[in-house]
């Protein structure tokens, strides 16, 4: 067998939050871009190390009474998720780290409050575009939309003089029931 080394990804990952879903559809309109950006959302800015995308079709095995092994296999669940590390403290990257808390911006500070009272606070839930060019052709992207994304990992950032406080993310895909059946959680595409 012969390797194709074009087909090899190296390349750093753009996120954006709070973007435009498109059109959904089986198959699903294509997420559009420029040069890995969409026209919609907010860059989280700079981050560090690995962005990753997962999707597991968690499987059950089926078992009879009458063998050793399982005869037959089903999917119950499906998961997406995308996880990665902040290095900029913009309000952007808070927002998504804190979630729907109290929050003021202004010209004098970046705010962020919560704890107490008597009401269930609501998730954000926003749709987040990834993208990673490809290194043979930097014209060309790998491409990915979680449609409704909800941050499940919250605020942790270390303090220290020697290494930069940086904010781990973690966003869980939900299905978005108001898309089509089958085209209801992500899409993630190659550009040849």
């Amino acid at each position: 067998m012969a390797g194709d080394i074009t087909k090899v990804r190296v390349g750093a990952a753009r996120i954006y939050v709070g973007v435009t879903a498109p059109a959904s559809g089986t198959p699903p309109t294509l997420m559009t871009h420029t040069a890995g950006a969409p026209s919609t959302g907010t860059d989280v800015g700079f981050t560090e190390n690995d962005c990753v995308f997962s999707y597991l079709a968690q499987k059950t095995l089926l078992d009879a009474e009458q063998t050793l092994g399982p005869v037959d296999a089903f999917i119950g669940s499906e998961m997406a998720k995308l996880t990665f590390t902040m290095k900029e403290h913009n309000y952007t990257a808070l927002k998504l780290a804190f979630d729907n808390i109290g929050k003021v911006d202004d010209g004098s500070k970046t705010l962020f409050y919560a704890g107490g009272g008597a009401t269930i606070l609501t998730p954000t839930t926003q749709a987040i575009f990834f993208s990673a060019y490809d290194r043979t052709n930097t014209s060309k992207f790998q491409i990915g939309v979680i449609y409704k994304g909800v941050s499940m990992k919250g605020y942790e950032s270390p303090m220290s003089k020697k290494n930069p406080g940086l904010i781990g993310v973690e966003i869980q895909g939900l299905l978005d029931l108001t898309r089509n059946s089958g085209d209801q959680m992500f899409q993630f595409y190659i550009e040849k």
